[in-house]
C-alpha cells in the first residue's frame, strides 16, 4: 500500500462542519456586551456631565459605539473557523 493511498481517505474523512449555534452564541453575547457597555457609558456620560446637550450626546454615544464594536470584534471574531 503505497502512502497515497493511506492519506486520501483520511482526507476525505475530516470534512468539518460548521456549527450555526456556535457563531449565534459569539453573535449574541458580542451583541449584548455592545448594548451594555453603551449603555453603561451613556448612563455615566447623563449623570457625570449633565450640560453636555444632545448633538455632542449623540456623537460620543456613536465614537463609544464605534470603539467597543472594534474591540469586541477583536475578542468575538466571527469567522474563526
Amino acid at each position: 500500500m503505497n502512502k497515497q493511498n493511506m492519506v486520501e481517505p483520511f482526507q476525505h474523512e475530516n470534512i468539518t462542519t460548521v456549527d450555526d449555534n456556535y457563531i449565534n452564541i459569539v453573535k449574541l453575547n458580542k451583541y449584548m456586551l455592545n448594548f451594555l457597555a453603551i449603555y453603561l457609558a451613556s448612563v455615566a456620560i447623563i449623570y457625570n456631565f449633565p450640560s453636555v446637550n444632545i448633538n455632542q450626546f449623540v456623537l460620543i454615544i456613536c465614537a463609544i459605539s464605534v470603539v467597543c464594536f472594534y474591540i469586541l470584534d477583536l475578542n468575538f471574531p466571527i469567522c474563526n473557523i
